[in-house]
């Protein structure tokens, strides 16, 4: 690689970090009590020759990003692949307003003798929670 691309890559590399900061750092700002964002990139290039002629060249890029939150015992995920300011105010409200209507999940663990654990989920009403929205 050329110093160039190198430098270019760690730009872009800084520049998604921040972004998912970003989101996270909105996520919480709006309520939720833990909140996790993942970003992905990438290309793919593609050729098909044919009787020793480049038939077909396929170039593709995407970019996504997908937040995770939790309101209390209430949790929600989504993803997008707008990265513009609009497109992740989006993604935030809906995963936000989906987590509010979500049935808690709780999970009971218990050590079985052999130190293996075992969870059991367990769905349940978060009347205890104030993060439903209704009150």
């Amino acid at each position: 690689m050329k110093t160039e691309e190198v430098q270019e890559k760690r730009q872009t590399e800084a520049d998604l970090k921040q972004l998912a900061s970003d989101i996270v750092r909105q996520a919480m700002q709006r309520g939720a009590s833990a909140a996790e964002a993942v970003i992905s990139e990438g290309s793919e290039f593609s050729t098909l020759v044919r009787l020793g002629e480049v038939e077909t060249l396929k170039e593709a890029g995407a970019r996504a990003a997908g937040l995770r939150v939790f309101l209390g015992q209430r949790a929600a995920s989504t993803h997008t692949s707008d990265l513009s300011r609009d497109g992740i105010e989006q993604m935030v409200s809906s995963v936000l307003t989906l987590a509010r209507v979500t049935r808690c999940i709780t999970a009971r663990i218990t050590r079985q003798g052999t130190g293996r654990a075992t969870a059991r989920w367990n769905r349940a009403d978060c009347e205890h929670d104030n993060h439903s929205g209704t009150g």
